[in-house]
């Protein structure tokens, strides 16, 4: 039989709880946005990796903004949408959570924090 290859990891964050879901935004607009999903909370932030930018060693972490969120989360996707290219900028994603509801998160990064929720 094969040996599984394994490598370790090039970067390496610690939260203070399990993390349950992690997206990467794939537009070009957000790309450097990531959520972390974590038991009862959702975590917005910047990630930069060295090979981007000159400036970052390894790798740049920057939470920009905590959701609560009431459920345990499976999924998450960033919506086109999302840029904080314009003013004011706009963070809109989804979340499933195991209560098989999808919420709908939107907020300009001050003071409009919004989210909607939807039955699976």
């Amino acid at each position: 039989m094969d040996e599984a290859v394994t490598t370790p990891p090039t970067f390496k964050r610690s939260f203070s709880e399990r993390i349950y879901c992690v997206e990467f935004s794939p537009y070009e607009w957000s790309q450097h946005l990531i959520c972390i999903a974590l038991a009862k909370e959702i975590i917005v932030g910047t990630v930069r990796f060295q090979d981007e930018d000159d400036a970052v060693e390894d790798m740049a972490y920057s939470p920009i903004r905590t959701f609560h969120h009431d459920a345990r989360p499976h999924a998450i996707a960033w919506s086109p949408e999302t840029s904080l290219s314009i003013v004011p900028k706009i963070v809109t994603f989804c979340v499933a959570g195991s209560d098989f509801k999808i919420r709908l998160y939107n907020s300009n990064l001050n003071d409009v924090n919004m989210f909607e929720v939807g039955i699976l």
